[in-house]
């Protein structure tokens, strides 16, 4: 599909900004849902829905670094 092995590490460098850019965005979003917002049962699943984004994002951007630098993901 690439060109080089290279062409493919440098898509996935180029990925890698917007993942570690989403996750600062989710860690806001999170630290203002759990401070802002009232306990109630809506604002707990707006808390965990953030913080399975988060862990997507954080997963995303890490598998896509390793990839970026040529080390074998399982």
């Amino acid at each position: 599909m690439f060109a080089s092995d290279e062409a493919w590490r440098a898509g996935h460098r180029a990925a890698v900004l917007p993942l570690v850019c989403s996750a600062a965005v989710n860690i806001v979003l999170a630290v203002l849902a759990l401070t802002v917002l009232p306990p109630t049962p809506r604002s707990v699943l707006l808390w965990v829905a953030l913080i399975v984004l988060l862990a997507g994002t954080i997963i995303g951007a890490i598998v896509g670094a390793r990839a970026a630098n040529g080390i074998p993901v399982a």
